[in-house]
């Protein structure tokens, strides 16, 4: 898969965490994990900010957010200007 093959599934995950999130869905955790191996350039994958302390609770599967790159490819301004 290339970034020319990503479906409208996968945008519309990444709209989803344009401006960062905690991914708690498995389908859109799937969604995500595509797009980062078929454009890494696009995505930024890490550590979840808000997971609970408790074990016991429901966690996220990861943190996203969208690289200037990947804002461009869904069609979103970028998040700062460049300095001139």
């Amino acid at each position: 898969m290339t970034k020319n093959d990503l479906q409208a599934k996968h945008i519309e995950a990444m709209r989803a965490v344009a401006n960062g999130a905690d991914v708690w869905a498995y389908g859109t955790a799937v969604d995500l994990r595509e797009v980062q191996r078929a454009a890494p350039e696009l995505i930024t994958i890490g550590r979840a900010m808000m997971a609970p302390d408790d074990g016991a609770k429901q966690q996220p599967y990861f943190g996203a957010i969208l690289t200037d790159a990947g804002r461009e490819f869904v069609g979103l301004p970028r998040l700062m200007a460049e300095a001139a």
